[in-house]
């Protein structure tokens, strides 16, 4: 409005509109190819998690004798949890933060690759003829967040499987 204002008072015939009005159907297609792409990561997310979910809960049943004899030698069901969860910790922050180095490695090399297209739906894509991915601090701390929600939500139920397992338990399975 403001812009509108001055160049009303300049005299000037044009008129500042949003970038999706003047952009017109091309902005709402590339609003749903963003909506799009978040709702695949968001998919991706879940998959993470159900996977992970499972693979801790079947390293937990592998173990069963092993924290069964903890238990019987005193070991408390939070002492049991406590190990279980710094070793998921341990390992998520570990290949997570590789992956993450990786992704900026990545985002270097196609940075560096200068990649062009005539193609205007890839223009639309690319936000102009040149491919230019950025990575910032925010996208960084975004995926140590990211990371980390992941961890705590495919950690929970694998935590109450270790934590349910009896020094019975490893009796009966020898």
């Amino acid at each position: 409005e403001k812009l509108n204002d001055a160049f009303r008072a300049a005299g000037a015939e044009v008129r500042a509109v949003s970038w999706k009005k003047a952009i017109g159907q091309l902005g709402a297609i590339a609003m749903i190819m963003r909506g799009a792409t978040m709702g695949f990561v968001l998919l991706i997310f879940f998959v993470a998690i159900i996977i992970i979910m499972n693979t801790l809960s079947m390293a937990a049943l592998e173990r069963v004798s092993e924290i069964g004899m903890m238990r019987a030698v005193g070991a408390q069901k939070s002492f049991i949890a406590g190990m279980f969860f710094a070793e998921t910790t341990i390992i998520s922050f570990v290949f997570g933060g590789a992956g993450i180095i990786a992704g900026a490695g990545v985002v270097a090399i196609l940075n560096g690759l200068n990649i062009t297209s005539t193609n205007h739906i890839l223009e639309l894509l690319f936000g102009g003829d040149v491919f230019r991915p950025a990575l910032d601090a925010a996208d960084i701390v975004i995926g140590v967040f990211e990371l980390s929600l992941v961890t705590l939500a495919s950690v929970v139920y694998p935590l109450m499987v270790a934590r349910k397992i009896t020094p019975l338990d490893a009796i009966m399975r020898d």
